[in-house]
């Protein structure tokens, strides 16, 4: 009698506890989920999508041009903000003409609607350990080229996007 409800609860354990523990440990620990609040990622993220960020991505790897991240941010008050990589350290990131050029050549941005300009008239230097970054609605992106602080430590990056559902959608 003993084996069989010894057998019981390891079986209710595996069966309802194990996978909420799962779950806590993805959505607390590997996974970060936050609510966007501004259009400065339109049309790639809309305002009010909710989106998932792994912690993970970038413990064995670096972060790379193009990347969309989330990261904590001096700039809007300590909160978790949306962007995408433009430049990566060593970069020299300037405008010209409504174009992003990087180390003397235009950045291929194929995800930006060809009639968005991305003006700026200042030039930029990546240093180590650090990233810059756009949001996608250049003509309305509070980012790194009005930041005080333009760069973004790798150490303020909370994970790289892995996912987004905009609400309406739900």
């Amino acid at each position: 009698m003993k084996k069989s409800k010894n057998k019981s609860s390891i079986s209710l354990f595996c069966i309802y506890i194990l996978p909420v523990l799962a779950l806590f440990v993805i959505f607390f620990g590997i996974m970060y989920t936050g609510k966007v609040g501004s259009s400065s990622m339109s049309p790639t993220i809309k305002t009010n999508s909710i989106v998932f960020a792994n912690k993970l991505s970038y413990v064995k790897k670096e972060p790379q041009r193009g990347d969309i991240i989330l990261f904590k941010s001096d700039e809007a008050d300590e909160r978790v903000v949306c962007k995408r990589i433009i430049g990566i350290p060593g970069d020299n990131i300037e405008f010209k003409n409504g174009y992003v050029y990087i180390n003397g050549a235009q950045c291929e941005e194929s995800y930006l609607n060809p009639a968005v300009e991305t003006n700026c008239n200042k030039t930029f230097m990546v240093p180590e350990g650090s990233y810059f970054v756009l949001g996608d609605n250049r003509e309305n992106s509070f980012d790194s080229r009005m930041y005080n602080n333009p760069y973004i430590l790798k150490s303020s990056i909370i994970g790289k996007l892995c996912g987004k559902i905009l609400l309406k959608e739900i």
